[in-house]
């Protein structure tokens, strides 16, 4: 019976170093999850990443439409003038402008 009694005292400590083992990996998972170099946050940080890549593709798309537009507002003549008429309304001096009120305007200016 002896040996009984000095096993459980021996068994204690282990019971509790086991405990702490346990509490100290949680511990440690909660802060890789959640700490301020966590998982979640370099998750999030990748999404941002990703996002903002995207950003600079539709901008680089945009300024690549753009340039091409100014080279041909500068070099092609029937570009500009096409663009003269729809954006300015601008027509040539032998053409005539026909105007035409919408149905419902049209009996009220009578």
């Amino acid at each position: 019976m002896a040996r009984s009694g000095k096993s459980n005292r021996r068994a204690f400590p282990v019971k509790k170093l086991g405990k702490l083992a346990v509490l100290a990996v949680a511990l440690m998972l909660t802060l890789a999850l959640f700490g301020e170099e966590g998982l979640i946050r370099a998750f999030k940080l990748s999404r941002e990443r990703d996002l903002q890549r995207q950003q600079v593709e539709a901008l680089q798309d945009e300024n690549r439409a753009l340039r091409q537009e100014i080279e041909l507002l500068r070099n092609d003549p029937r570009y500009l003038e096409g663009v003269a008429r729809r954006e300015l309304g601008m027509v040539r001096e032998d053409e005539l402008v026909y105007q035409f009120l919408p149905p419902g305007k049209a009996a009220a200016v009578q």
